[in-house]
């Protein structure tokens, strides 16, 4: 069972994609895309997701900085009360898709987020980056990361969610251990501002 902005009822979907990631001494790429398929409370389901993540490190310089940049397109859905369902539903996504402080989810999103890493030291690397959300479809709304929804879509045309800030600092002692301390700051958008308090 599943509740979506355009209804609630029994959900069965079906995903198929690919990914397509590689690495060599200075760049490394990540591209992904997804499709899914099945059937929402009589509505037929028809949603995707693609992103790409690329970076490039500078081994010669110090603290090895690395540029990156990451993009993604999360579909919403088109038209409430109509026979189809096109938000895209992660299904078992891990908690902390856009940093720790998990404020949203991948459904019905835009997504542009340039970052960069230094290697401080052997085990220490100090990563920031800056993310910034907008609706992809301004008739759906916005969810959690578990896909429960923070707010509907049908209060305000404006699309703009808001931009993050993160800054973290990873210490791996060994291959098996890591510690990671985050701190993130997020300003609400034309979205946000418009939909409600909170």
């Amino acid at each position: 069972k599943a509740t979506f902005n355009d209804g609630a009822g029994k959900e069965e979907r079906h995903s198929v994609g690919t990914r397509i990631w590689g690495k060599t001494e200075n760049w490394r790429y990540d591209g992904e895309a997804l499709y899914q398929f099945g059937d929402f409370a009589s509505k037929d389901i028809s949603a995707w997701t693609a992103s790409i993540n690329l970076g490039y490190r500078f081994n010669e310089i110090k603290f090895r900085p690395e540029l990156s940049f990451k993009a993604e397109a999360i579909s919403g859905d088109k038209q409430m009360g109509d026979n189809q369902l096109q938000t895209f539903n992660p299904l078992f996504p891990r908690g902390g898709y856009f940093g720790l402080a998990s404020i949203i989810g991948p459904s019905n999103l835009l997504d542009f987020h340039p970052g960069i890493s230094l290697q401080l030291s052997k085990n220490i690397d100090w990563v920031i980056d800056y993310d910034m959300f907008w609706r992809y479809s301004s008739e759906d709304g916005i969810y959690g990361p578990n896909t429960i929804m923070i707010y509907p879509g049908d209060s305000t045309t404006e699309k703009e969610i808001g931009k993050q800030l993160e800054s973290e600092i990873i210490y791996t002692p060994n291959q098996y251990l890591y510690f990671r301390f985050e701190a993130t700051w997020f300003k609400a958008g034309d979205f946000l501002k418009a939909a409600g308090t909170g």
